[in-house]
């Protein structure tokens, strides 16, 4: 006889475990697994026309937009340095062209309104 967990027969007979309760805690660790958080935040931000059209407009959003991410959320890394210099600096040029470079990034990564043309033609 395999010996059941603490967590599961607390409360309950000692020989028998509530198949529920057992069943609804896997349920729950499948709902939160790592690739259903991955699947939502792909929906998120990946817009809905693409996953309508063919498997290669999917795919290469699926690409891109991890691009997006990745800029918006590493960037600030080089950003902020960069900010304080250029402001140190009086160049102001630079200032504002890294401010308004990661604010499309951000627009970019947060619109589902781009298409998969535009965002390339500002990832590259």
């Amino acid at each position: 006889m395999v010996r059941e967990s603490v967590f599961f027969t607390k409360g309950l007979n000692k020989n028998k475990v509530d198949p529920i309760k057992r069943n609804g805690f896997l349920i729950h660790l499948v709902k939160r697994s790592p690739i259903s958080v991955e699947n939502s935040i792909r929906k998120k931000f990946i817009p809905p026309q693409a996953w309508e059209r063919d498997l290669l407009t999917l795919w290469r959003e699926r690409i891109i937009s991890p691009l997006f991410f990745f800029w918006a959320v590493f960037a600030p890394f080089a950003l902020i340095p960069s900010l304080i210099l250029s402001f140190n600096e009086v160049l102001w040029s630079v200032f504002i062209l890294d401010s308004v470079a990661y604010v499309i990034v951000v627009v970019v990564l947060l619109s589902k309104k781009f298409s998969l043309k535009q965002k390339t033609w500002i990832a590259f």
